[in-house]
């Protein structure tokens, strides 16, 4: 069995698919969402999450916003525009 090492094969950017669901995840909670809590809902990791929903608000499809608790480091919360 031989296994390429052509890197170039492998399809580059954002899966069309897990950007729809995670902007439909989005539109869905009137209160918003953060990464850690549409990650566990699409089955996807934290960071991977956190990349789909900054270019959604980069795009200027869902607000960011920062929640600052009383400890540790501020969340952000993405809501549909």
């Amino acid at each position: 069995m031989r296994f390429s090492t052509d890197r170039s094969a492998a399809p580059k950017g954002p899966a069309p698919g897990t950007h729809d669901e995670i902007a439909r995840t989005v539109r869905d909670r009137a209160e918003g969402v953060t990464a850690d809590e549409v990650a566990m809902a699409v089955g996807v990791s934290r960071v991977t999450a956190w990349r789909y929903l900054e270019r959604l608000a980069d795009e200027g499809t869902v607000l960011r916003q920062t929640e600052y608790g009383k400890t540790g480091r501020p969340s952000t919360r993405y809501q549909w525009r």
